[in-house]
């Protein structure tokens, strides 16, 4: 498996480097625990997987507290996507980022607690931060930038 992003830094450094700094994150709306939270981003090797029903695997982001505390793939190993769905909510997510997903998707999330965080793209260490910079500026009342352009 491949470590490598964009920046140069695996994805263990960067976890020690959000630590470090600290890196709170607010919690989404609906989601009820606030001490502890998952965030699923569905992968294609290092980036977001374009398609939810395609992705060959998610990284789970355990939050604690609003600090990362630990991270997880998971092998999405099966080839009905409303499958991966089940799976991802028997795993507990709270949050899941993803490329593309087809309507059938869409609705069957809509029956779950799971916030839904569609059409992302890029490098998933990318998107991961941009996301829970994005948490903390709404939590702080801060404005949130636009995202970058590729």
């Amino acid at each position: 498996m491949r470590k490598r992003v964009t920046s140069g830094k695996t994805r263990l450094q960067l976890k020690l480097v959000w630590e470090r700094e600290g890196a709170k994150v607010a919690r989404p709306p609906g989601v009820e625990h606030e001490r502890c939270r998952t965030i699923a981003i569905t992968t294609f090797g290092d980036r977001v997987s374009p398609r939810l029903d395609c992705a060959e695997s998610a990284l789970l982001v355990k939050l604690e507290d609003g600090s990362i505390v630990g991270y997880e793939n998971v092998c999405l190993v099966q080839s009905n996507p409303l499958q991966k769905i089940d799976l991802l909510v028997r795993l507990g997510i709270d949050v899941l980022i993803c490329g593309g997903l087809t309507e059938a998707c869409a609705r069957k999330l809509k029956t779950t607690d799971i916030l839904l965080m569609p059409w992302a793209q890029g490098e998933v260490d990318e998107v991961l931060m941009e996301f829970l910079e994005r948490q903390r500026c709404e939590e702080s009342g801060e404005a949130v930038r636009a995202p970058r352009g590729k």
